[in-house]
């Protein structure tokens, strides 16, 4: 989590409270190996902020879930038809695109946590 997202929890709850967020969202992997395209990260934060003194004390949670159907791993069957979903291919027309492999799903959940101590005074926080 960086600054702009702690800025962000505190101006929404102000200085104490608790707060909750699901975002989830599709990237493009093909940088980190050219066979994976689009795939689903979802996150949910929970946590907490408590005001001590001059700081503010973050308390947060994030659980992550990384979704992705491996299937056509060149875009073959995605640049003839249109997309790479096989549900979505005419009955009858081959699945071309696997490449002799068959579709499979990535799925994979993980959390981390983070906890903060930040200064209320901007200029004197690290967190910027």
């Amino acid at each position: 989590m960086n600054a702009v997202k702690i800025a962000a929890f505190q101006h929404c709850i102000g200085p104490v409270g608790g707060y909750a967020h699901i975002p989830f969202s599709s990237y493009d992997f093909s940088t980190v190996s050219f066979i994976h395209g689009p795939s689903t990260v979802r996150t949910n934060y929970t946590g907490s902020v408590r005001s001590e003194g001059n700081a503010l004390l973050f308390e947060v949670k994030i659980d992550y879930a990384f979704e992705d159907d491996f299937t056509d791993p060149l875009s073959i069957r995605e640049r003839n038809t249109g997309t790479s979903d096989p549900s979505k291919v005419p009955p009858g027309m081959p699945l071309e695109g696997e490449l002799g492999g068959t579709l499979y799903r990535i799925y994979d959940s993980w959390s981390t946590e983070l906890n903060a101590v930040v200064d209320i005074d901007p200029s004197k926080s690290g967190y910027r």
